[in-house]
């Protein structure tokens, strides 16, 4: 079974390789890596493209939580919220994604309902669709 990524986590390991201590490269480089394959997931489903990412294909209306319809959150004035959404969908609708890619893209979906998205979080799940789906 998959280890949920702790993104912070992750993040602080990135910080490290940057030591000028060797030692601590080291450990923060198989620490990383030991999480990433933990996680059951690639490099290429957690670093983003460098190439600007396609728009979605448009959310059926009843495919959006009532949540956001009721209370729309300033990224959703945007489209973003929306957006996402969709995109999360469209990563979930396919069968062979693995459980622990399953659960991180549920959280987000509890994120963005909560309000607890931002345009960083977005841009990363848009990239996260592209190297997926493109």
């Amino acid at each position: 079974m998959a280890e949920p990524l702790d993104r912070d986590s992750v993040i602080r390991l990135l910080d490290q390789l940057g030591s000028d201590q060797d030692v601590e490269v080291l450990a923060a480089a198989r620490n990383l890596h030991a999480q990433i394959s933990a996680a059951e997931l690639r490099w290429d489903e957690l670093l983003m493209p460098d190439e600007p990412v396609p728009a979605p294909a448009p959310v059926a209306a009843d495919a959006a939580t009532p949540e956001s319809a009721e209370s729309p959150s300033a990224a959703d004035t945007n489209g973003n919220d929306g957006d996402t959404l969709a995109l999360i969908e469209q990563l979930l609708a396919d069968p062979d994604r693995s459980e622990a890619l399953r659960e991180e893209l549920e959280e987000y979906k509890i994120d963005i309902a909560e309000g607890e998205f931002d345009a960083k979080d977005h841009k990363y799940v848009r990239a996260l669709y592209q190297r997926l789906i493109a």
